[in-house]
């Protein structure tokens, strides 16, 4: 039974949220896979102003005005008009447009 658990999968780019507040004390991802976002595919993201902010922050290489832009705004809605493209090589390329 997996109850809707998807793993992470090799060759996309993760993401993770972990903390030690558990019985544990152990590292360990927030609320399963709510702490995971996956940056392979951020228009599905279900915390996308989170991705979008994630990626802009640590990602791409945007100019530092229009990051502070990004990264300054409230929340950021599917319908911002920010596109964001995963390379091959693990950078994202974000545009306002």
């Amino acid at each position: 039974m997996n109850d809707g658990y998807e793993g992470v999968q090799s060759g996309k780019c993760y993401l993770v949220f972990l903390n030690d507040n558990n019985a544990s004390g152990e590292m360990s991802i927030i609320s399963n896979d709510n702490g995971v976002i996956d940056l392979s595919d951020i228009s599905g993201a279900a915390y996308y102003d989170i991705a979008v902010k994630a990626a802009v922050e640590y990602m791409s290489d945007l100019p530092d005005a229009q990051k502070k832009e990004i990264l300054s705004m409230d929340e950021i809605k599917r319908s911002d008009n920010i596109g964001m493209e995963l390379t091959s090589d693990g950078s994202v390329i974000v545009e306002q447009k």
